[in-house]
């Protein structure tokens, strides 16, 4: 448990770092949006909205979604090649496989998001990205699909 809790501990620290590189790279690459169109009925609401989410890049979730994996991908089976033992008290790759689930596709969904954002796909609709009902709803059957894997894989000892 204290192992991977380390693991958390330093992917969060590798993430700090590059963090701020990274996102003057999407700035570099005018991967971000001078304005959002956003139709609400309060207008004033919008106009605020869109004013503190202008230059706001896209995409910089992405990021921790890679570094994050990479480091439990590379180190995690390093560490059991060398011996050093692993406490846990569910099965670990059980475990493991939903937590990374979780991540990973709650990250492709946020993910899906930008991309429509950023690329316009949706202009003819008026809005920007995906709806908040929609997104929503998408959540939470994502929380269910995980709720039951975790029921489902997890035994209770």
């Amino acid at each position: 448990m204290s192992l991977l809790l380390g693991l958390l501990i330093i992917s969060f620290i590798i993430n700090s770092l590059f963090i701020v590189p990274y996102i003057n790279l999407l700035y570099r690459m005018n991967f971000f949006k001078e304005k959002t169109a956003v139709s609400i009925k309060n207008k004033d609401a919008a106009s605020v909205h869109i004013r503190s989410k202008a230059r706001t890049p896209e995409g910089a979730g992405l990021q921790i979604i890679v570094l994050t994996s990479l480091l439990f991908a590379v180190v995690f089976p390093v560490l059991k090649i060398m011996g050093v033992p692993i406490t846990h008290v569910y099965p670990i790759n059980d475990e493991l496989n939903i937590i990374f689930f979780s991540f990973i596709s709650f990250g492709l969904l946020g993910l899906y998001d930008d991309v429509i954002k950023f690329f316009e796909l949706d202009s003819h609709l008026g809005y920007a990205g995906l709806r908040t009902k929609t997104k929503f709803l998408l959540q939470s059957l994502l929380g269910l699909v995980i709720g039951g894997l975790l029921q489902s894989r997890i035994k209770y000892y």
